[in-house]
């Protein structure tokens, strides 16, 4: 069987590109991250900042890291958004609803919502490599365990 993907160079290309992911999260953790988030998760942003702006993208404190505060920026997000719903009696309504519902974010609110879709793909693209590694890993050890005439 053939697998879809060359592992060496598409481990690489993946890893690359979580750095780009990682500046736009640095920008989103200090320009909106940090200003308004809950004092109890400031102190795990300014981590995972200072882990980002070092470089360290792929360092094991962040695969926690990146998925609480993606998890505290969820719960910002909801106390700043409220549902509107509009009601319409008109006989000129022939539809079976006569109402309908919005969902309307706080300012603050999008600005989190916006700086959580970029910390949401930083985190996908670094545990895909972790996985990608993971796989990796337990390949090479099921080669070594294996009887030697089905190496080849």
């Amino acid at each position: 069987m053939e697998m879809p993907i060359d592992t060496s160079e598409d481990l690489t290309e993946m890893a690359a590109a979580c750095y780009p992911l990682a500046r736009v999260a640095i920008t989103a953790i200090k320009n909106d991250v940090l200003e308004l988030i809950a004092d109890e998760h400031r102190e795990s942003a300014q981590a995972l900042l200072m882990n980002l702006e070092q470089g360290d993208t792929f360092k094991t404190a962040n695969l926690d890291l990146l998925p609480a505060l993606i998890k505290a920026l969820d719960a910002q997000i909801a106390k700043g958004t409220r549902y509107e719903t509009f009601y319409d009696n008109s006989a000129e309504n022939v539809s079976h609803n006569n109402s309908w519902s919005q969902t309307r974010l706080t300012l603050n609110a999008q600005r989190l919502h916006s700086a959580k879709l970029h910390l949401r793909d930083l985190c996908a693209s670094v545990y895909e490599v972790y996985d990608l590694l993971r796989a990796q890993t337990m390949i090479e050890a099921y080669r070594s365990a294996a009887p030697a005439e089905m190496r080849a």
